[in-house]
């Protein structure tokens, strides 16, 4: 029940971590000479790979610092963790996964593992070994399968809503043709797949390209872009939308006449890092811009800023939550 309990209070924060009530620090994070005992859970995020997550932190920090600062919450207890990068990586974060709930220091609970692909094994496997495991930052619609993941819980909703934005964004400009470029993880292709259902049940005609994650968009083989489409739907993680922007400006196909849509959980003005991955698909970000520059993102949901100046049951707000995110963001050891 601890675990349970905990492994929530600590993700309802790390969820809400965006950036940035500044407020003294609280001398018992860096002091652990204080008589109470350590009690770890384990943090996995990803660091690389094709999901950035490392923003997540900050607000695993703020959760700990209100949580340590609360005698009543731990009586005689100090919570810590323990991390571990998953990059993203379904390997590498079954490998540490392993390593967590094996070695020292033990841990209680898990929240990760970072993104979908890396999260699904692990939490696969988590309760054999009685680890409560929760993610701020997944939400594939596979994990919604609780024969599967009977120990797994997470913050956000399932990206299925998606198919349904999606479509609604399409009919709504009154669209008749589009153009689908996904990559094939479980996170992105349950998507597609409803999604198509709904564009055939509206006569709406479409073109589907799939790629592998391993290989990236090199595996179409020069087959990316629907010679047919004007619409251009990114169903993939930023660092192949990045590329996909790059190849598309070589190929001309860039606005008014043609347009993109993304993801907004890609991060502000994400098209500014340089594409990772593959180097054959690169171009400066005066190109990025252009091809991005009439694009449309989508979110279908932005709780922090719905949070406002109500005070939640940690008894800050939104906003104060922001400001103490900010704080650990400039101070050590997270500024280094």
């Amino acid at each position: 029940m601890i675990s349970t309990v905990l492994v929530l209070v600590v993700s309802l924060a790390a969820c809400r971590a965006t950036t940035s009530h500044v407020y003294p620090p609280d001398p018992t994070l860096t002091n652990y000479s204080d008589e109470r005992a350590p009690l770890y859970f384990g943090l996995m995020q990803s660091f690389g790979g094709d999901f950035d997550g490392s923003g997540s932190i900050a607000g695993v920090h703020v959760a700990l610092d209100l949580i340590n600062r609360d005698a009543s919450l731990l009586p005689g207890y100090r919570l810590h963790y323990t991390f571990m990068d998953s990059q993203c990586d379904r390997s590498i974060a079954l490998d540490g996964f392993f390593r967590m709930i094996t070695g020292e220091p033990t841990v209680i609970a898990l929240i990760g593992s970072g993104c979908s692909p890396a999260t699904e094994p692990t939490a696969e496997v988590s309760h054999y070994y009685n680890i409560t495991q929760l993610s701020c930052i997944s939400s594939s619609p596979e994990l919604e399968n609780r024969l599967r993941f009977r120990n797994y819980f997470q913050l956000l909703s399932s990206d299925i809503s998606y198919a349904l934005t999606l479509f609604g964004t399409v009919r709504h400009y009154k669209w008749r043709h589009v153009a689908i470029i996904v990559q094939r993880e479980n996170l992105f292709t349950t998507v597609t797949e409803d999604l198509k259902v709904l564009l055939r049940n509206d006569n709406i005609s479409f073109t589907e390209r799939a790629f592998d994650s391993s290989v990236g968009i090199a595996g179409l083989k020069g087959d990316i872009f629907d010679p047919d489409a004007r619409i251009f739907l990114i169903v993939a993680f930023a660092i192949h939308a990045q590329q996909l922007l790059c190849e598309s400006f070589h190929r001309g196909i860039v606005p008014p006449r043609y347009i993109w849509i993304t993801f907004a959980w890609y991060g502000d003005e994400w098209w500014l890092e340089e594409p990772g991955g593959d180097t054959s698909y690169s171009c400066s970000v005066d190109e990025r811009e252009e091809v991005i520059s009439m694009s449309l993102s989508l979110l279908t949901s932005d709780f922090i800023s719905h949070l406002g100046n109500i005070s939640t049951d940690t008894g800050i707000s939104g906003y104060e939550f922001l400001d103490l995110e900010k704080y650990h963001l400039n101070t050590p050891p997270l500024n280094l």
